[in-house]
């Protein structure tokens, strides 16, 4: 008879529930992104933001998915100049730092990353950024995701639960 397949704690709990257990200490870890930074800090818990240890045995250490956000114009636009100001602005490292201020999206822009660089949590995350792999935008089909958890998976049921 085979044995049924470890499973890692928290795994049957979703993002929400995972986040609330971590900040009410009732879960040691959380695997999350930049995404939550504001409800990790707002859930008062001390935390740190770390890379994925490297599995005994795998060549390659892992990497991140890296989403990325845009801002469109619709090439028949009467407002080229416009949107070509409305890019320049939201590229600069102020406009970045108050946007992450003002609702914790982190910036993109290396001047303003530094000025993070003392801030623990949001300058881990932004290393686990500029380490990352770049992935196309996958809206609500969760491609990307099921990729990753099949690889978490792979992973752990080679190597077994910790």
């Amino acid at each position: 008879m085979r044995a049924a397949p470890r499973r890692w704690p928290g795994a049957s709990l979703n993002e929400a529930q995972a986040l609330e257990a971590f900040g009410q200490g009732r879960l040691g870890a959380v695997l999350t992104g930049p995404w939550n930074h504001l409800p990790l800090v707002t859930s008062g818990v001390t935390y740190s933001v770390q890379p994925l240890p490297a599995l005994p045995g795998v060549p390659q250490s892992w990497q991140p998915i890296v989403g990325y956000q845009s801002v469109a114009v619709d090439a028949r636009t009467s407002a080229g100049r416009e949107a070509e100001a409305l890019a320049l602005h939201l590229t600069r490292p102020d406009a970045q730092l108050a946007l992450y201020r003002a609702g914790g999206r982190l910036p993109a822009h290396p001047a303003a990353q530094e000025q993070l660089r003392a801030q623990g949590d949001p300058w881990g995350f932004i290393q686990a950024v500029r380490a990352g792999r770049p992935e196309a935008a996958f809206g609500n089909d969760g491609s990307a995701w099921d990729r990753a958890q099949a690889t978490l998976d792979g992973a752990l049921g080679r190597q077994g639960c910790p």
